[in-house]
């Protein structure tokens, strides 16, 4: 594996390490610290923690596969495929999940964020399973980078949902004149 390759992995790692921390800081955010916690802020966070800390492991699992000396189509097919997998059973849990939010809060997860997730979910694991039988480019380390791009850019877009939610409501029960508790 070339040193670019290397320094794209371990900057991703680097990232999702990044906002796996920041959970911690939102949970201090607002009513989160006193227990008073929505059903879909613990589910954005969820799904938070698990794109980022995936996307931490998958972007080391190529460099420790890389050391077992086997072929690097050999590796990104094992990366492709426990990426696909991993993919599939969050697309499944979140589903799921989220069903069981709207049923205790209707209206609380926003259905184009939805959709918007089940694309991106879907093209990932379309093109880990394409990566992982070779078409059409072969087994190519892009494709792969792809996925761990769409695990950070969800886990992102939950860290904004959690922390511009509460921000905004604070924005909207305060007068222009009153100042912040």
């Amino acid at each position: 594996m070339n040193e670019d390759a290397v320094l794209l992995l371990l900057g991703f790692s680097g990232v999702a390490a990044t906002f796996a921390g920041f959970s911690a800081a939102v949970t201090v955010f607002g009513r989160r610290h006193r227990g008073e916690w929505h059903p879909e802020d613990r589910f954005r966070l969820r799904v938070m923690l698990a794109n980022s800390l995936a996307a931490c492991f998958f972007s080391f699992l190529p460099l420790v596969i890389a050391q077992s000396r086997l072929p690097l189509s050999a590796g990104l097919v094992i990366d492709s495929t426990l990426l696909g997998v991993f993919c599939i059973i969050v697309t499944i849990a979140a589903s799921l999940a989220r069903r069981k939010v709207n049923r205790q809060r209707p209206g609380a997860s926003p259905t184009w964020f939805y959709v918007l997730f089940l694309v991106a979910e879907s093209t990932t694991i379309l093109s880990q399973i394409l990566n992982v039988v070779g078409v059409p480019f072969g087994h190519v380390l892009v494709a792969f980078v792809g996925g761990l791009f769409t695990l950070l850019a969800l886990a992102g877009s939950q860290f904004a949902f959690l922390v511009l939610k509460p921000l905004a409501e604070t924005e909207s029960s305060q007068t222009p004149w009153e100042p912040t508790p």
